[in-house]
């Protein structure tokens, strides 16, 4: 996985984080998971090769984030949520 900077940094992935955290809160990534993060995720028009790159070296179960790097994530997500309006983060 890259490190955990390639993700924070991407404001085109900023919508998809939230999936991200959920998806391995439970500590483990299932086959079904990732086909449906990467099916609601990729084929979006603001997704460019880069950024879908960074999104897939997340979805890699045999790379799994760090309990710091899930903290991190969820740390970025609570920051760019408090910077949204209300109406904003129901859209998230």
């Amino acid at each position: 996985m890259p490190p955990v900077d390639s993700l924070l940094r991407d404001p085109k992935l900023y919508a998809a984080m939230p999936l991200v955290y959920v998806a391995w809160a439970d500590g483990l990534l299932s086959a079904d998971e990732i086909d449906a993060i990467r099916k609601s995720l990729t084929d979006r028009a603001w997704m460019d090769a880069a950024s879908g790159s960074t999104l897939s070296s997340w979805l890699d179960p045999s790379s799994p984030p760090s309990a710091r790097e899930l903290a991190e994530l969820l740390a970025k997500i609570q920051s760019v949520a408090r910077e949204l309006s209300p109406t904003q983060r129901r859209t998230l």
